[in-house]
């Protein structure tokens, strides 16, 4: 297996491009590696998870499915640390409900569930930035928790999952770097 760190750009997305994608000229995360990598290699990328289109940072990229289901299954609680800045300056009250949980509407297709998102880690950086670590990844999770408090996002840059960190790789935007099965090990273990 094969495991690379990318710094996500902004505008592209964690999956392979479907045909309406393609029309609308949407760019994937997979284009980065098209040209580098061995085809067989390519073909079998897999992202750990996903961040929104919007989202910018630290992302796993790899060819290992069991890496994958253990860093994304909820049931792990591995933490995944983010740059949050929000048009509002975050409040104690906010960042007290985000430390007990927020009641947040997920949705999945068409259907929409009540959710109380775990409690989370959060602190100030400055007025209307934060660092929130949380250990679940619901889709547009962080923007829904602020949304319901009454803020809204305007950037989302993750950081790193466990203690493993983009800050302490010299990866550009839109780069990548192959890394080792142990170095992800010993920093994001359960």
């Amino acid at each position: 297996d094969v495991y690379f760190l990318l710094n996500k750009p902004e505008g592209v997305i964690c999956s392979r491009l479907n045909d309406q994608e393609k029309k609308l000229n949407k760019k994937s995360v997979y284009e980065i590696f098209r040209d580098k990598v061995p085809s067989n290699v390519y073909e079998s990328l897999i992202t750990v998870g996903r961040l929104d289109e919007d989202t910018t940072g630290f992302l796993l990229v790899t060819t290992d499915g069991k890496l994958v289901d253990k860093i994304t299954n909820p049931k792990n609680h591995i933490s995944k640390k983010y740059l949050v800045e929000t048009e509002l300056g975050i409040t104690e009250n906010e960042i007290s409900q985000i430390k007990s949980g927020v009641k947040i509407e997920i949705s999945d297709n068409d259907y929409y569930e009540r959710y109380v998102s775990q409690p989370a880690n959060i602190t100030l950086a400055d007025e209307n930035i934060a660092v929130l670590t949380i250990k679940e990844g619901k889709k547009r999770q962080i923007r829904r928790m602020f949304s319901a408090l009454g803020n809204y996002v305007i950037s989302i840059h993750r950081l790193g999952i466990g203690s493993m960190e983009l800050s302490n790789y010299n990866i550009n935007t839109g780069e990548f770097q192959e890394i080792t099965f142990d170095e992800i090990n010993q920093y994001i273990s359960k």
